[in-house]
């Protein structure tokens, strides 16, 4: 008897997870549990401490890679869950699990007892785990509006465009060129102002805003002589830009946020090709992009930390998992701030003149506690959560932020396809500092953000509004029910 042949055409990995429901579900999980093992394995080539803690930190990579995963091969967008879930993973976790193993941390080559690891640990796996829950559970959908779509009025467009121009031109010159175009480590913002530190973030906002408003007209131009006009927009922007974030200027997480949000504009993200190639992009870019434009903007360059493996264990940029267990120190000997980090947070444009009794930012509390003399150390949000409102607080602020981003990305996905959508510029911009946003202090890093995704949030307002589609009435609700329901019956009867 001949073997029985089959037409169907042999498929790949890519379309195997892409095939079924059922591959979407079990993929991730069975990604998740790999992924997880063979990191905690790779660990025991740095060294076999703190074995209890890296057990932990291996269970806290399951729900981070299962979401990373479902959400690389899902037809959504997904970018929010991404970015939250790439930094738990390429600066907080894996770092971690290395430095544990080895037994020494980056500052100041300091180690710590095993009961601190493992409360560090415990609270990052409960972090993780609360935040996958509420981001993948399917909470209810609010209902699309049938008969209009979003649109964009090119001429407000335009008007904000100029205006961004003009207040992002005007800051450069008020606060004099070298504020913005020395480099970082020759710079000291230590003694300015609240309010100077405002008009630099507004600054900065502004040459972010003359670029993507142009990339945004030169995406929707459709004739020759739009599109000449909008590359010359685009070019005057570009330069704008580069004029107010000098990339030795900036931080790095403002540089490559801004980067980020520009490229949601650009890129189709709902590709699982496209996400994938970018967290590819992210995870190699942070061991060698990263420590390169660190050397430079500080006028050095140490060869050593070109190197991945010394990178990861060595360099004070992945110090999230060290900041951790400093700040469970902290609580542990002086107990919880009962909000008193968040609210400072919440009003961090009132000045500590006015406030005296205004916390520091969560980092730096941390970093004097255990006598760090450099104290610009950051304050992962499982922790950050942990030192305002203990454990109670990691479960519910995960909730918050796991439940706020799905929201944001089912908002995203309401707006109209096929044109671009005015809503891309907000989540774009939220996804460009989700990895700032989660690496912390909230204190810290709150005014840069606040501005950007607020003036995010203005722009969108000023330059989209709802159009009805053509041909399609307003139906009365009677009138909706009684369509759905006879075409309900009409796919009975053709069934």
């Amino acid at each position: 008897m001949l073997p029985m042949t089959s037409n169907r055409r042999p498929f790949g990995l890519i379309d195997a997870l892409k095939r079924k429901s059922k591959n979407r579900e079990l993929a991730p999980f069975l990604v998740s549990l790999f992924g997880a093992g063979f990191l905690f394995s790779v660990s025991y080539l740095f060294g076999s401490r703190a074995e209890e803690a890296r057990l932990l930190l291996g269970f806290a990579l399951i729900p981070n890679l299962y979401l990373l995963t479902k959400n690389v091969i899902s037809p959504k967008e997904g970018t929010l869950g991404i970015m939250a879930v790439l930094y738990c993973t390429q600066f907080l976790i894996v770092p971690g699990l290395f430095q544990a193993a080895v037994g020494y941390f980056p500052f100041y080559n300091m180690s710590y007892s095993d009961h601190s690891l493992i409360g560090a640990a415990f609270i990052i796996l409960l972090f993780s785990l609360s935040f996958t829950l509420f981001y993948v559970f399917p909470f209810a959908k609010r209902r699309k509006s049938e008969d209009t779509v979003e649109a964009l009025n090119s001429g407000r467009l335009l008007f904000i465009f100029g205006a961004f121009l003009v207040l992002g031109l005007a800051i450069f010159a008020l606060l004099r060129p070298a504020t913005f175009l020395t480099r970082i480590g020759d710079n000291s913002y230590d003694d300015l102002s609240p309010a100077t530190l405002l008009e630099m973030a507004l600054g900065r906002v502004s040459g972010f805003q003359v670029l993507a408003l142009s990339l945004i007209l030169l995406i929707r131009a459709r004739a020759f002589d739009a599109k000449v006009v909008c590359w010359l927009l685009a070019s005057v922007g570009a330069a704008i830009f580069m004029l107010l974030n000098f990339p030795l200027n900036v931080t790095r997480f403002l540089l490559f946020g801004w980067l980020i949000a520009l490229g949601f504009l650009w890129v189709n993200s709902k590709k699982a090709a496209v996400k994938g190639v970018f967290c590819l992009l992210l995870v190699v870019g942070t061991c060698s992009v990263f420590p390169l434009i660190s050397n430079l903007s500080r006028g050095g360059l140490d060869a050593e930390l070109l190197n991945p493996a010394a990178y990861l264990t060595t360099s004070g940029d992945v110090d999230g998992f060290q900041s951790s267990a400093n700040i469970f120190e902290m609580v542990e000997s002086n107990g919880a701030g009962l909000g008193k980090h968040l609210l400072s947070a919440v009003l961090f444009f009132v000045p500590r003149s006015v406030w005296p009794d205004k916390s520091f930012p969560t980092g730096v509390e941390a970093a004097r506690f255990r006598g760090y003399n450099f104290t610009n150390i950051s304050a992962p949000l499982p922790s950050e959560l942990y030192s305002d409102f203990g454990l109670i607080g990691v479960v519910i602020g995960a909730a918050f932020f796991g439940f706020g981003f799905q929201w944001v990305e089912h908002w995203l996905e309401e707006s109209n396809k096929g044109e671009f959508g005015p809503r891309r510029l907000v989540v774009g911009t939220m996804a460009g500092f989700t990895i700032i946003l989660f690496r912390g202090p909230i204190l810290g890093i709150i005014g840069p953000v606040a501005v950007a995704i607020g003036t995010a949030v203005l722009v969108y307002r000023v330059i989209s509004y709802r159009k009805r589609i053509r041909g399609r009435r307003r139906m009365s609700p009677t009138a909706l029910v009684e369509s759905n329901a006879s075409l309900m019956k009409s796919r009975i009867g053709h069934g």
